[in-house]
């Protein structure tokens, strides 16, 4: 690709021959290249939209930004930087407006920029190692001297642009836009990629050096097309690792709050057991879970016995001292009757002022005995102002196979200990 204008002109000796005059930039290639570079920039900006879920694309900063690259392109091109520097001021320039379009954000702009940049700068060195070799010429050919007559980057450079816009397109794609996604996450292994593409970029400036060459080197050209594979796979391979890494670290992350979940809810099971089957005043077992274990050991067919307790005058404590000293009485009758309870044995607030015992192993005159002590004990009492002690009722498991046979039994009992009860139980002190 030629560009600039040719002049004919005769010298002295009257013969004619051509020169360029200022640079002039084709109109053909010009529009071309614009609706590739137009191409470029606006796939790479709904790259950046979409996986930051920007929503609706915004067409007037998108058509800014065009507007002032390409302008930028051209004034690079008319000025013939060397590729280097013109790579440069580019990638510095799409690193301030990916800075601007996300709205801050250092790491996910430099990211983005990067990747804008890897694959703009690989697919131009691409095309043109590939063009160079399809019409043996020499790199030097394609560098940035618009001026020279042989100079061809035309044609590779908006070739590069619309390679660099479809892949953006490939990138928005759901399974490559979700692996940036989970990196996007994760800042510390974010940084680890932009490590990589760091170098990169740097590999890739330093292949731009064999465009200086003016030999016609076939090795030349394939160690261009070499670095552009090594610099897409090893970029590939970086985010890669680290979207493995972010999918590790959500892992243990989603595993630790399963933990807690578990934990948390163990603890409410627990705080639902404790208060199903823990009456919350006494610490006696509730209704419910005695029940159960009665079951359970009538199944099993082993021995035990129920003892049937009941508060002698709690109803007279409460109508002349007040509930708060019917709940003292309780827990009173509690704590002497779990002092008389081996390990085995459970201790159950039935009822109101009602008490049941499951014991183990134990007779009914050995149950007995120890009812007769917790009974004296609430009776020597001198904590309170009034009068305690307690009735109660022993029916053995062999009496019945029926559970609420056995209670009817010790109820039956325990009413008549209380029918019987001496008038002299009160210790003299009386309501």
């Amino acid at each position: 690709m030629r560009i600039g204008t040719c002049i004919k002109i005769r010298d002295e000796d009257d013969e004619v021959r051509e020169v360029i005059a200022v640079p002039e930039i084709d109109s053909i290639v010009i529009t071309i290249t614009a609706f590739m570079y137009y191409y470029f920039n606006w796939s790479y900006f709904r790259l950046v939209g979409v996986l930051r879920g920007f929503g609706k694309q915004r067409v007037g900063w998108i058509t800014c930004t065009f507007v002032l690259n390409y302008m930028l392109f051209i004034i690079c091109s008319l000025a013939e930087l060397n590729l280097i520097w013109n790579w440069t001021v580019f990638f510095l320039f799409l690193l301030a407006e990916t800075f601007l379009y996300c709205k801050g954000g250092g790491n996910e702009s430099a990211f983005f920029s990067f990747i804008g940049i890897l694959c703009g700068l690989t697919v131009n060195i691409f095309c043109r190692c590939v063009i160079a070799i399809l019409i043996a010429q020499p790199l030097a050919n394609f560098d940035n001297h618009i001026s020279s007559a042989e100079n061809l980057k035309g044609i590779p450079v908006g070739l590069g642009f619309l390679l660099g816009g479809i892949v953006f397109q490939i990138l928005v794609k759901p399974m490559p836009g979700r692996r940036i996604r989970t990196l996007l996450g994760h800042s510390e292994h974010l940084s680890f990629v932009l490590k990589v593409m760091t170098g990169m970029f740097l590999y890739l400036f330093l292949n731009l050096l064999i465009y200086h060459t003016k030999e016609n080197d076939l090795l030349l050209k394939l160690w261009g097309i070499k670095s552009c594979v090594f610099v897409t796979v090893g970029t590939y391979l970086g985010i890669r690792f680290s979207q493995q890494m972010c999918d590790l670290s959500d892992y243990r992350s989603r595993n630790h709050l399963i933990r807690q979940e578990l934990f948390v809810r163990s603890r409410e099971e627990e705080a639902l057991r404790v208060e199903a089957y823990q009456d919350a005043l006494t610490n006696c077992y509730t209704r419910l879970y005695t029940e159960r274990k009665l079951d359970e050991l009538q199944k099993l067919g082993l021995p035990f016995a129920i003892c049937f307790a009941d508060l002698d005058g709690l109803k007279q404590v409460n109508d002349r001292y007040g509930h708060e000293a019917g709940d003292q009485y309780l827990v009173a009758a509690a704590k002497a009757l779990h002092g008389i309870c081996g390990e085995q044995d459970i201790l159950t607030r039935y009822g109101g002022d009602e008490f049941l015992i499951l014991f183990r192993d134990l007779s009914a005159s050995m149950i007995t005995e120890r009812l007769r002590t917790a009974d004296q004990k609430l009776r020597e009492s001198n904590v309170y102002s009034f009068p305690m002690s307690l009735s109660f009722g022993v029916a053995e498991s062999r009496e019945s196979g029926d559970f609420k046979e056995l209670l009817r039994i010790a109820d039956q009992r325990m009413y008549e200990r209380k029918k019987y009860k001496p008038a002299s139980a009160d210790t003299g002190r009386a309501f």
